[in-house]
């Protein structure tokens, strides 16, 4: 039985974060209902945005609630599928949180893209491009973006 492991938020940071902030929990990785897609992580973007989801206040995003995985938007790709749109094999990005897998489901296809893998540059980068908006329409997509990945 594969195990996803993940980052909760335990309490609410006064100040900056610190360890007893967060909790490390391990669960058995479900497979794919209809309509859904599983996900194992890549990249897990880490972002100044993440400290304001903490905050129990208003926001334009509802706060992270305490026990759940922390937010956070990740690259990965589909280890198994029942999704008509992401197929074994997709890399994709959305907002898979803190955790080493991920289902999504008809609610993330509106956050959920393809994405497009380079060869890394000799200099060591990744390039990813990701495109998002309108999938499933005829018009081009609304967002493209390219980003380098600084290689660790």
């Amino acid at each position: 039985m594969t195990i996803n492991h993940q980052v909760r938020l335990a309490a609410r940071p006064v100040g900056l974060p610190k360890p007893t902030d967060w909790s490390h929990a391990e669960e058995p990785v479900g497979e794919p209902a209809a309509g859904n897609f599983l996900v194992k992580m890549l990249f897990i973007s880490l972002d100044p945005a993440m400290r304001g989801w903490m905050n129990p206040g208003r926001s334009y995003m509802p706060p992270v609630g305490i026990g759940e995985v922390m937010r956070a938007l990740a690259v990965g790709r589909v280890t198994a599928s029942k999704h008509p749109t992401f197929a074994v094999g997709d890399y994709v990005s959305g907002p898979f949180g803190v955790q080493e897998y991920a289902l999504g489901d008809e609610s993330n296809d509106r956050f959920s893209s393809k994405c497009v893998w380079r060869r890394p540059h000799r200099n060591g980068h990744l390039y990813v491009q990701v495109a998002s908006g309108n999938r499933g329409h005829s018009s081009p997509p609304v967002l493209k973006v390219e980003v380098v990945v600084e290689a660790i």
